[in-house]
């Protein structure tokens, strides 16, 4: 049976003083700590003063030091939401490439569908321009908005939508 986990401070003392008896802080940051406790390894709010989270089981280690690191220098952005000029150029390219082909693919099959003549779609240029760039937008509005993931995911199908239906009306 696992022993129970670290009460959180009674005071609001200095952080490795007021962590719960056999809780050893190993990493101090501006926000967070990390710690451990035998085999058990668990990440500290100190504006909370809460438990973020505590790892038990396998790579306790390795997954408490990620979500520290996560919060402590990256703000709690994940490696591939940096804005780093790799990342940067990577979503443009998943943005006007990727999505792009979701939107051409997924306008062509709703053309098509609905009885449109195949060789006529695209070759208007206003309507396929603003699907690729709904495409490129609403993919790095999806990737670098601050919001929570459900606001970022219905951005991103608004921004679906409307190159479909662009996609849509370069056939008419």
């Amino acid at each position: 049976m696992a022993p129970p986990l670290p009460a959180p401070p009674q005071s609001r003392g200095f952080a490795e003083e007021s962590l719960s008896p056999g809780v050893t802080v190993v990493r101090g940051g501006r926000s967070y700590l990390l710690a451990s406790r035998d085999w058990a390894w668990g990440v500290w709010d100190q504006q909370t003063w809460s438990w973020v989270r505590w790892f038990e089981g396998e790579r306790t280690r390795d997954r408490a030091w990620l979500l520290w690191d996560r919060l402590e220098n990256h703000g709690g952005i994940s490696f591939w939401r940096r804005a780093t000029p790799l990342w940067i150029t990577l979503h443009v390219i998943l943005g006007f490439v990727g999505m792009g082909f979701v939107i051409a693919m997924l306008g062509y099959a709703l053309a098509v569908g609905t009885g449109h003549d195949p060789e006529s779609i695209g070759t208007h240029g206003v309507p396929v321009a603003i699907a690729w760039f709904s495409a490129f937008g609403g993919w790095l509005a999806f990737v670098y908005l601050r919001k929570p993931l459900g606001v970022r995911i219905r951005v991103l199908a608004a921004a679906t939508i409307v190159g479909v239906l662009a996609w849509l009306l370069s056939a008419a």
